[in-house]
Parts: structure tokens; C-alpha cells; sequence
């Protein structure tokens, strides 16, 4: 069973904490200044309208107060304002009093340091103007009789009424202070759960990015990537002066593998020759599935020659390798066109046309070998 909240403490939770905070204060406080004044009234027999005036300061004056913050618009400006007032009643009252010594600075340095903390020295300033423009006018109306001397009982409670008001406004600066701490901590973690979930979205992209670009099957990138590369990586090659080859690389006889052997042999041959030419690649190279059973070998930096010296590697360990796949021992070959810009070629399109002539070359002289592209291309397709 959820547990209820009672409403009047419900209903203190919602008000500001500046509000609540001074009313606390400010009911402690002036209670036991009312205590002090009602020795000093005894002490000097005062009138029944000082008696009224007196319970209307310093009983209902902080509830009513309290009244118009907590249901004003902007509590804390009005809970200023009323602080102001405060230290204007509390000079006018000294100014009445004569100007009881603990009892006017009991009021008046509790006045004054609420202020400046909430708005520094310009605070303090205002309260000790507000408190001069009181005791003004309360010279003014009846006059000043300076009579600092109060009664013992008087000026010890008056000094109690001063501790006890530090001490209410020093613990709920320490309140708040702890409660700023935990808000601050709260929000350091709630920072490092957003950066950690951040970094957790960041590589959930790059995942995402790289998948788009990664064949399923081999694991190598896919055409999508290469079109998207070749322009790049062109564009370097002919600022640096250095060529670029491509190898276009067809498994010979596929569909015959496929027929034979089933479409999973089909797949792990597929998988053999990506792991055979992704382990011998530069860093800088480009390894794909170009489609089907075709493979394509971007190659930065390297010159024609070195270049058909690597796809005549590929060939030779292909030829040479058994696999064992399913219990049954299968050899395959494959053939590769090489085109190398600038020789062949300007653009993607046309070094890739040069590479598809080459390979179709291959295919058509027997398969199992390198053919380099010509230097007039037509191009054609290759031959299943």
C-alpha cells in the first residue's frame, strides 16, 4: 500500500525553500523576541496599545508575511521585500524602545545578516538603511529617549533570541548546502550514465555504419563502400602522383561448385578466398565482394607490376589448396583482370571497365590465369 503524504506537510513541500526557510526563522526567532519585549513592557508598564502593537509585530505579522510569499507570484522577490520591512519595523521599534542595547542589536543584526546573504552587500546595505529610515521615522512621530539598559532576564533571552536565530539560519544553510551536494553528485552520475550512453549510441553507429559497408557473408566490404571510396581515394593518388591498381577477381566455374557440391560449399568457398585476400592486404587497401562470386582489390599506391605479381599469388595458393569441406576434398581456381590508373584509366568507370575487359580476357584464354587491361578498352561481359 503506497503511503499518503499528510497535506500540510504535502503542502510546505511546494513551498519555495526561501520562504519556508525565513518563516522558520523568523516564528523561532521573534517568539522569543516577543518574550524579551513583554519583560521590557513589564519592566517600563507599558500602555495597552503598545501591548497590541506588539502582539500584532511579532505574532501575527510572520504568519501574514508568510501568507502573501507563499501565495504570491514570485515568492522569492516578495520574501526580499518582506525582509526589507522587517528591518524598517525593527528600527522603528528601536527608535520607540529607546534603543534597548542587546535587544536592538539582536534585531538588528539578524536583520541585516538575512539579507546579505541572500543578496550580499548590496543586503546589507539595504538593511541597514531600512533600519536607519525606521528609527527616522519613529523619532519623527514621538520623539527619541535613549534608554539602553534592560533587566537582566531581558538581555539574557534577548542574547538567547540572537543564538537561537543563528543557529536556525546557520542549520538550514548546512541543509541546503548537503542537499546541493546530492543534487550535484546526482547529476555528475546522471552525466556519466548520458556520456556512457552516448559512447554506447556512438558505437552502435559505427556498428551500424560498418555492417551497411560489410558483406554478410565474407565479412568484406561491399560495392556500396567501394563507390563510395574510389573517388576518394583517386583523387589522392593523383594529387601524391602515385598510380592505383584494381584486380578483378571471378572463381572459376562457380555456378559448377554450386550444382555439385550444394550452395553452403558454394558459401564456404566464398569465405576461403575473402580470408586468403584480406590477410595479405595492406592497411591501406581496399578488399571487397564486388557481387556473386566476384571479388575486387582496390590498391593505393601500387604500381601495375607489383600489382599483377599479387594476383598471380592469389592464383597460385588458390590453385594449390584443397579444401575440406563436409567430408569432400575440393579444389578451385579463379582468374583476375588488373587495370592501374593513370594507364588505364582516369576515372572509376573506366579503370573498372579496363579491369571487367582483363578479366573477361582471362576467362575466354582458359580461366585459371591474370590478364592486365589493354590500353583501348571495350567492354564486355565475362562468361559464366
Amino acid at each position: 500500500m503506497a503511503l499518503q503524504t499528510h497535506p500540510a506537510v504535502a503542502s510546505m513541500r511546494e513551498v519555495h525553500w526561501v520562504v519556508r526557510m525565513n518563516y522558520r526563522g523568523r516564528t523561532v526567532s521573534w517568539g522569543m523576541i516577543f518574550a524579551v519585549c513583554v519583560l521590557l513592557g513589564q519592566e517600563r508598564a507599558w500602555s495597552w496599545g503598545h501591548w497590541v502593537a506588539l502582539v500584532l509585530q511579532f505574532v501575527a505579522y510572520p504568519q501574514l508575511s508568510y501568507l502573501l510569499a507563499r501565495h504570491s507570484a514570485e515568492p522569492v522577490r516578495s520574501e526580499l521585500r518582506i525582509l526589507t520591512l522587517d528591518s524598517f519595523c525593527f528600527g522603528l521599534w528601536m527608535s520607540w524602545m529607546g534603543a534597548p542595547l542587546w535587544l536592538a542589536y539582536a534585531l538588528c543584526a539578524c536583520g541585516a545578516m538575512t539579507l546579505a546573504a541572500f543578496r550580499g552587500m548590496g543586503g546589507l546595505y539595504q538593511a541597514v538603511l531600512a533600519q536607519a529610515s525606521g528609527a527616522l521615522c519613529g523619532v519623527l512621530l514621538w520623539g527619541f529617549e535613549f534608554r539602553p539598559d534592560m533587566g537582566p532576564a531581558s538581555t539574557a533571552l534577548s542574547m538567547a533570541s540572537l543564538t537561537t536565530y543563528l543557529w536556525i539560519f546557520a542549520h538550514a544553510v548546512n541543509v541546503r548546502t548537503h542537499r546541493l551536494n546530492r543534487i550535484r553528485w546526482q547529476l555528475k552520475d546522471s552525466e556519466r550514465a548520458l556520456q556512457q550512453q552516448l559512447l554506447e549510441i556512438s558505437a552502435l553507429q559505427s556498428q551500424l555504419r560498418e555492417q551497411a559497408n560489410r558483406d554478410a557473408l565474407t565479412g568484406l566490404f561491399n560495392r556500396r563502400f567501394l563507390d563510395a571510396t574510389m573517388d576518394r581515394e583517386l583523387a589522392r593518388c593523383q594529387r601524391m602522383a602515385e598510380p592505383l591498381s584494381l584486380i578483378l577477381i571471378d572463381i572459376d566455374h562457380f555456378k559448377n561448385i554450386n550444382d555439385t557440391f550444394g550452395h553452403a560449399a558454394g558459401d564456404e568457398v566464398l569465405r576461403r578466398l575473402a580470408f586468403l585476400l584480406s590477410t595479405d592486404a595492406r592497411s591501406s587497401d581496399v578488399v571487397c565482394r564486388h557481387g556473386g562470386e566476384e571479388f575486387l582489390l582496390m590498391l593505393p599506391h601500387m604500381p601495375l607490376a607489383v600489382a599483377m605479381a599479387r594476383a598471380e599469388r592469389y592464383r597460385s595458393m588458390l590453385e594449390s589448396s584443397v579444401m575440406l569441406i563436409e567430408g569432400k576434398r575440393m579444389r578451385c581456381t579463379l582468374s583476375a583482370g588488373v587495370a592501374c590508373y593513370p594507364v588505364h584509366g582516369k576515372g572509376p568507370s573506366e579503370l573498372m571497365a579496363a579491369a571487367d575487359s582483363a578479366l573477361y580476357r582471362a576467362k575466354r584464354t582458359g580461366r585459371n590465369r591474370i590478364e592486365r587491361a589493354a590500353e583501348d578498352l571495350s567492354t564486355k561481359s565475362v562468361p559464366a
